[in-house]
């Protein structure tokens, strides 16, 4: 196969999730996952640099991850009213954190893992996105690819995502199935 534009992810800043932060693991993964990241770019680069005719392009999703569940601004165009816990177990995964056998056997309750209003969390569960992240994900990659198709690159930052969320009026609950 030949292909003249290739377009690659990095790790989304995975110390930053739920899972990591019950695990007493952010000072572990945040490095782990940075340094995972840099060897990324340093593939890409020997691709790029090679007598291969692709065109290499790095999506960051870690600067992603970073800029949407650090930025006020961000969450409140989106309507996230929490980026600390999951909505799936959010009552539960409250007043545990360590524990993980109590966790399993508290989960099987009923009502535990409950999520009525999946719109409003960074985090759909200990590790994913939400579904306005996700939506935002999407419109984003959208623009990336327009983008490159035109011969041009978009670096991301807070203003631009901003726009893609007033744009494609991202803080409403997603159309029942989501459409992009």
């Amino acid at each position: 196969m030949n292909f003249s534009k290739v377009i690659v992810t990095d790790l989304p800043s995975l110390h930053l999730s739920p899972l990591a932060t019950m695990l007493n693991l952010t000072q572990v993964v945040g490095p782990v996952v940075s340094l995972y990241n840099e060897q990324i770019k340093v593939k890409l680069d020997t691709l790029h640099n090679s007598s291969s005719n692709a065109n290499w392009e790095l999506v960051g999703l870690g600067e992603f991850t970073k800029i949407t569940a650090t930025s006020p601004n961000i969450t409140q165009a989106l309507g996230i009213i929490d980026t600390t816990y999951p909505c799936v177990g959010r009552q539960l995964l409250g007043s545990i954190k360590q524990d993980l056998i109590v966790q399993r056997q508290v989960a099987a309750s009923e009502g535990a893992l409950e999520c009525t209003d999946p719109s409003t969390n960074y985090f759909f569960d200990l590790i994913h996105w939400g579904e306005r992240i996700h939506r935002l994900l999407g419109y984003f990659l959208k623009e990336v690819v327009h983008a490159s198709a035109e011969g041009a690159k978009l670096d991301i930052n807070q203003q631009l995502l901003l726009d893609i969320i007033l744009k494609n009026k991202l803080d409403a609950p997603a159309p029942k199935p989501a459409t992009i």
